[in-house]
Formats: C-alpha cells, sequence, structure tokens
C-alpha cells in the first residue's frame, strides 16, 4: 500500500493509521514524523581531505538532522558511495570517507546527506584525496624533554596539493612544521615529560598518521629520542693555557642514559664547547668528547685569544643544537712559547746528563689553587718526542722568567727529538723546537776527485746527520800532511744536511798550492763530521784534488741539429804536474754540456782518448776528450763545456 503524506505547516509527530471498508478495519496507531529539510553548511565536511586508502573520520555540519534508527543515515559521495553515517546531535553528523580507487584520477568528491535513505541535501561538502607522504630520516634524531629542537624530516610527498592539514606527530604530541617543501619539513620538537625514543610520523589532515604500524617497530627513518639535562658534578681542571689541545674531564651523572631497546649503550657522540663568560663568543667549532666511563667524559679544549685569567662557561650537547650549561666554569691563561734551546745538540747517550736551557716566553706558572695571587710551579715537566711518537718525559724548573733548565735524557742513536714544556702537567707547548742527538758516520763520499778552484759540493753519505748551527757544523778536511791549503787556516766548512742519511759540503780553493809550485794531485786527504763534543768522525774515505785541465781546441765547431755528431776536444791534462791518469781513469766521470742561448741545457757523456785515435803506443797518454753532440731539436749557437768529476 502506497500513500502521499499530506503537506503541514511545522516538524512534527502525527497518528497514522491505515483503514478500509469505513472503519471496520484499521491498524494501530502509528507514529509519523514530519521532519525540516536538512541542510549542509558551506565548508561542512571536517577534515575536507583524506589518504586514497580511505577511513578518514570526518565530520558533516549543518542543521535539521534527525536519527531515525540504525543504517537509516548515510553520507553520499559524488552520488556513487554510501557510507554509513552515525547523527550526534542535530547539527552533526559522522562518517567514514571511502576508499578510493586506484584508477581514479579526479581526487575531488561532493558530499551531500541523506537522514531517511531518501531525501539528499545539497551537496555543499567537499572532500579530496592525497597519496600518504613518506620519511626516510629525522635529523636531528635526539633532543632534550624541553623539547625546541629544531629537526629536519626528510621523505617525499609532504606538498600534494590535496593534504589540508599536514601534521607532525611526536609519540602522540601534534605539532605543526615551521616550514616545508616536497621534501622536507622543519619541526620543532613538542616537550614531554618521560625521556625516551618516540616514533616521528606525518598526517595530511592532522588525522591518518604514516608509521602507525611500527609503534612498536621503530628503525633510524622515524625515531626520535629525548634525553633528560645531563648532570655535572665537576669540571676539572679549572684552568687551562689559551694555546688549546688541554684535555678538560668532566664528572658527573647521566652520561649513560642513551641505550638501544635491547638495553645496550648507544655511544652517541656528545660534544662539547667553550664560552667566554663575559661576552658570550664562543672558542671555535665545537669538539666530540671522549666517554670513558657512565661518570666521566672527556673535551679537548680549543685554542682562545685571550690574555690574562679569563673566565669561560663549558656547555656540552647531544645533538651539536640544544646546548647545556653545565654550570661550571674555567679559566684560560697565558700559555708558554719555546724559541730555542741550549745547547740544541749533544751526543748519544749522553754520559755526562748535561742540562739544558729552554727559553720563551709566557713561561707563567698556572695560578695556586690555594692562593691565587702565587704561581704553583710544582708541575714543571719537559717532553722529548721522536719520530715515531715516543715520548721522554724529565722534571724542569724554572730559573728565570723565561728559561726552564732540565736534564738532557739519555737516547741511544742520533735523531732529533722535540723538545715541548707544560707549565702545569697538562697543556704542552708545540712551537717546532727541538733537540738533535749526534753521531755522525760517513759511508761513501762523492765524487772522490776535487776540483782545485774549489767549486766542487760533495755528496756525503750515512747514517746519524743532524744539522747543527752554522758556526758549529763543520766538517774537517785532513790534508794527509801533504799542507792542505785553507781559507782563514782552518780547514772546516759548515755542511748541510738533506736528511739523516745525506749532506752536502763545499770545497776549499787550491790553487795558491800551484802557483807556489806544489802538486795537489799525489795525496789523498779525507773529509769528516764534527759531533756536538767536537769529535770528528774519522771514516778515511780517500779524495783527491786535481788541476783542471786546459781545452785547447775542438774538431769541429759546428753540428746538425737534429743529430748525434762526434766531437773531439784537444786538452792539456797536466800528467805528472798535478792529475794522475790512473786515478782519473778510475774515479773520472767526464761528461759534456752544451748550453745554448736559449737557456736549453743538455749532457752527454765523454772518453779520454790518445791521438790519433786508436793509437797503441805504451808511453802514449791520453790528450783528448771525445762525446758527441746531442740532438738539439732546433738552430742556435751553444757553449761546450766539459767536466772531469760530473
Amino acid at each position: 500500500m502506497q500513500c502521499a503524506a499530506p503537506e503541514i505547516s511545522e516538524p512534527q509527530t502525527v497518528e497514522l493509521v491505515v483503514q478500509y471498508e469505513n472503519d471496520r478495519f484499521k491498524s494501530e496507531v502509528l507514529n509519523y514524523t514530519y521532519f525540516a529539510n536538512p541542510e549542509l553548511f558551506p565548508d561542512a565536511v571536517t577534515p575536507p581531505c583524506g589518504p586514497i586508502e580511505g577511513y578518514t573520520q570526518i565530520k558533516v555540519r549543518g542543521k535539521n538532522f534527525v536519527e531515525f534508527g540504525f543504517g537509516s543515515a548515510k553520507c553520499i559521495f559524488n552520488n556513487t558511495f554510501l557510507m554509513n553515517a552515525t547523527v550526534i546531535d542535530d547539527g552533526t553528523i559522522l562518517c567514514d570517507s571511502p576508499r578510493l580507487d586506484g584508477g581514479t584520477e579526479d581526487r575531488w568528491y561532493n558530499v551531500s546527506v541523506t537522514l531517511d535513505g531518501g531525501y539528499r541535501t545539497n551537496a555543499t561538502g567537499l572532500f579530496s584525496y592525497y597519496r600518504n607522504p613518506t620519511i626516510s630520516g629525522v635529523s636531528p634524531d635526539l633532543g632534550p624533554v624541553t623539547g625546541a629542537t629544531n629537526s629536519y624530516l626528510t621523505g617525499a610527498g609532504f606538498n600534494d596539493t590535496n593534504i589540508c592539514r599536514l601534521t607532525v606527530r611526536y609519540g602522540q604530541t601534534h605539532v605543526a612544521p615551521t616550514s616545508m617543501s616536497d621534501t622536507q619539513l622543519d619541526v620543532n620538537s613538542p616537550p614531554v615529560t618521560v625521556p625516551g625514543a618516540v616514533v616521528v610520523s606525518v598526517s595530511g589532515n592532522g588525522q591518518q598518521f604514516i608509521n602507525d604500524k611500527t609503534l612498536h617497530f621503530r628503525d633510524a627513518s622515524n625515531t626520535f629520542t629525548y634525553y633528560e639535562d645531563f648532570f655535572v658534578q665537576s669540571v676539572v681542571p679549572t684552568k687551562i693555557t689559551n694555546s688549546g689541545n688541554s684535555p678538560v674531564l668532566l664528572r658527573g651523572m647521566q652520561f649513560d642514559q642513551f641505550k638501544y631497546d635491547n638495553g645496550t649503550r648507544n655511544d652517541r657522540v656528545i660534544q662539547c664547547r667553550f664560552k667566554r663568560t663575559a661576552d658570550g663568543t664562543i672558542f671555535d667549532e665545537p669538539r666530540n668528547m671522549t666517554r670513558l666511563t657512565d661518570s666521566k667524559m672527556r673535551c679537548v679544549a680549543p685554542k682562545a685569544d685571550t690574555s690574562g685569567l679569563t673566565p669561560v662557561r663549558v656547555e656540552i650537547s647531544p645533538n651539536g643544537q640544544n646546548w647545556q650549561d653545565t654550570g661550571h666554569d674555567l679559566a684560560y691563561f697565558n700559555g708558554p712559547r719555546v724559541t730555542q734551546v741550549e745547547p740544541a745538540y749533544g751526543v748519544t747517550k749522553n754520559p755526562d746528563n748535561h742540562d739544558i736551557t729552554i727559553m720563551g716566553e709566557n713561561f707563567e706558572c698556572p695560578p695556586s689553587e690555594l692562593n691565587p695571587e702565587e704561581e704553583d710551579c710544582s708541575k714543571v715537566r719537559v717532553r722529548f718526542t721522536n719520530k715515531y711518537g715516543d715520548e721522554i718525559f724529565m722534571d724542569g724548573h724554572k730559573t728565570a722568567a723565561g728559561a726552564i733548565k732540565c736534564p738532557i735524557p739519555k737516547y741511544p742513536s742520533p735523531e732529533t727529538l722535540d723538545v715541548d714544556i707544560t707549565m702545569n702537567d697538562q697543556d704542552y707547548t708545540n712551537n717546532g723546537v727541538s733537540f738533535g742527538y749526534i753521531d755522525p758516520y760517513i759511508l761513501n763520499v762523492s765524487p772522490r776527485l776535487v776540483s782545485s778552484r774549489g767549486t766542487t759540493k760533495l755528496r756525503l753519505d750515512g747514517y746519524g746527520f743532524v744539522q747543527m748551527e752554522d758556526d758549529k757544523t763543520l766538517v774537517d778536511y785532513m790534508d794527509g800532511g801533504v799542507g792542505l791549503q785553507c781559507s782563514g787556516g782552518a780547514c772546516t766548512r759548515t755542511y748541510r744536511v738533506e736528511d739523516e742519511n745525506l749532506a752536502e759540503v763545499d770545497t776549499f780553493v787550491q790553487d795558491n798550492v800551484l802557483k807556489s809550485g806544489g802538486n795537489i794531485g799525489y795525496d789523498a786527504f779525507t773529509v769528516n763530521m764534527m759531533d756536538p763534543a767536537g769529535r770528528f768522525a774519522a771514516n778515511d774515505i780517500d779524495l783527491w784534488y786535481y788541476r783542471d785541465p786546459v781545452f785547447n781546441s775542438l774538431s769541429s765547431t759546428f753540428a746538425y741539429a737534429n743529430e748525434h755528431k762526434p766531437i773531439l776536444v784537444s786538452t792539456n791534462f797536466f800528467w805528472g804536474e798535478g792529475n794522475q791518469l790512473e786515478r782519473v781513469r778510475k774515479h773520472g766521470n767526464f761528461t759534456c754540456r752544451f748550453t745554448g742561448d736559449s737557456g736549453k741545457q743538455r749532457h752527454e757523456a765523454g772518453v779520454m782518448e790518445t791521438s790519433p785515435i786508436g793509437s797503441y803506443k805504451e808511453d802514449a797518454l791520453p790528450d783528448q776528450i771525445r762525446c758527441r753532440t746531442p740532438k738539439w731539436g732546433q738552430i742556435e749557437n751553444a757553449v761546450m763545456e766539459i767536466s772531469i768529476n760530473g
């Protein structure tokens, strides 16, 4: 049976009776309700967006909402999807968004409401779909329980155009990002009451958060750890030098609060910095601390541009952003600087235990802990360091404002050791001043033939070489009893050290011997190094002076630029007048040098010849040098020079 309800003037409930045959038969009295047409307000849907997976609980606002029983009220999406709704009051209906078909491109849906399955409201509600963003990392991923740590959340999809309310959640606390792009969110962590790790998740509508399934399965991409402030009981020492690199020990509690989920310690890097108390100036970049135990950490203080006694405050941070004031001050004071060691050299093993004097500036002992007006010089130490990093420590004592004395330690081998001092038994200088142990021994000298002109540079090969001061680093020329002539009356030269195995020294002019009718070519001389004790190492390597030959003429004065050409140089070798044939043959290194006008230079090996070439006369002596011209590659004049010893 079907009938039409008559029109009435206002909403009300009336009795409804069905009857027929003039009231012979009639039904029980039923209630029939007239209700006002439901309406939706503008922007009726909250939140107005949700993920394409659906199940966003939305609130629809309007008026004239009436509950007609379970399942009667529905939300209608695009006149297609009917979702069960619940009438909360006459102005509010709740329902869930449907899942969006993955192939649908249109992600904007109109929303209307029906209360009885019949009448539908106007579709003033609008709902949009977005694709869930993803989180790949949180940095920094820890901060104090007081909050305010600015973290960067990296990921994708943060800037989807259909997102209506981007929200970040730390645990169960919601915060809004301070800025965002499609791949990064800037967020300030909210405060919490309990330290520990929480899951960081993101929602595009403030309701449905990603990573909800991992609340109990944290990983590095979605975890933020809250920590409590450290308790720092003491900072030792309380005074350090402004030269830096001073270890500072912090004692306290809560240094072990970072742990993995299984309870083992997580050795997160904790940093320290030093801030001038007076004006807040930060000295250098933050430095990583070393965790010694659960109650001890060590920090290395930086260099500080200070003078006098400068108070500074120590601050620490496990995330490099939130800095905690430890509540402890220490003071920088002027650090020492070493400029000189006297004597600068000594012999190996040092049997006499000589003292050295270390000179410099700012040799100020730290203020006494008991009386800051007095110096405490009880902790003066001297450190000797070899090239391998091995250290020898000696007690020193301050003898003047800029002088410290200490004994030279015994050392078994020739080597140069760095010398550094500390005035507080902790902060050592690093000024590049050294002390050299010398015990030289010469294995070979080259060349073995030395020009009487004094232009030969001798190469000394051996070990134990250390560069001493000019007035003490000497080479002794032993003449073998032939009256070697030396400038200034002393046959010594300063040598130049390349390394512990190589040195170089100049020779002396001997022309005055020749001019006086002497002969320098027959008797050998030796070269020896002197150590700091004034002893010369007698290595007995023979060298000989030679008289420079006279080169008379060339067999040819030109050559083609693109080929080698043999050339003969007529020579007076002064055999028997300064030079000995067999010695020159054994130790000579004949070399022809060609130098062009352009500065180009080439060397060619040469040999002694007897003219005519091929002569086999037993008494014939070499009287010329044969070499060849180098390939030159260009046309120009060149000067030809000849060396007997290379």
